[in-house]
C-alpha cells in the first residue's frame, strides 16, 4: 500500500512538474514572440523616419526654390516702387533686399537641415531600440532553459525525499 502511496504522490509531482514547465515554456515562447514583435516594429518605424528625413531634405529644396522666386519678384517690385519715389539708389535696394533675402533663405535651409537630422536621430533611437529586443530573445531562451533544469532538480529530490 506505501509503494503505492509512493507511486500516486511521484506521478501526481511528475504531472505538476510537467505542467509547470509547459506553461514556463509557453510564456517563454510569449516573451520571445513579443520582443520579435517590438524589433520588427522599431524597424518599421526607423524606415518610416529615414523617409520622413528624406521628405523633409525635398520640401525643404522647394520651399528654397520658391522663397528665391519670390525674393526675385519683391527685388524686382521694389526697385520699381523706389524708383519711382527717386528716395533711394538701385544699389541701397539691392544691397538691403539680398542681406534679407539671403538671410530668409538660409533660415528655411536651417530648419530644413534641423528636421532632417531630427528624423535622423529618431531612425538611429528606433534601430537601437530594435537591436535591444532582439539581444532579449537569447537571454529568455537561456533564462527558460536553465529554469527548466532547476525543475527538474527539484522534482528529482522531491522523489528522492520520499524514497
Amino acid at each position: 500500500m506505501e509503494l503505492a502511496l509512493t507511486t500516486l504522490v511521484a506521478g501526481a509531482n511528475l504531472a505538476s512538474m510537467y505542467a509547470e514547465g509547459q506553461a514556463q515554456k509557453t510564456a517563454a515562447k510569449a516573451s520571445m514572440q513579443a520582443q520579435q514583435a517590438q524589433a520588427q516594429a522599431s524597424e518599421y518605424n526607423a524606415r518610416i523616419a529615414r523617409e520622413n528625413a528624406a521628405i523633409a531634405e525635398s520640401n525643404t529644396a522647394a520651399e528654397v526654390a520658391r522663397a528665391d522666386r519670390e525674393r526675385r519678384l519683391r527685388t524686382g517690385a521694389n526697385i520699381a516702387a523706389a524708383g519711382g519715389s527717386g528716395s533711394l539708389s538701385f544699389m541701397d535696394i539691392a544691397m538691403d533686399n539680398a542681406a534679407q533675402e539671403e538671410l530668409n533663405i538660409l533660415t528655411i535651409k536651417q530648419q530644413g537641415l534641423l528636421k532632417q537630422r531630427s528624423f535622423q536621430q529618431q531612425a538611429g533611437l528606433l534601430d537601437f531600440e530594435a537591436q535591444g529586443a532582439r539581444s532579449q530573445i537569447p537571454l529568455i531562451q537561456k533564462g527558460y532553459e536553465y529554469t527548466s533544469a532547476a525543475n527538474l532538480l527539484k522534482g528529482a529530490t522531491k522523489l528522492y525525499a520520499m524514497s
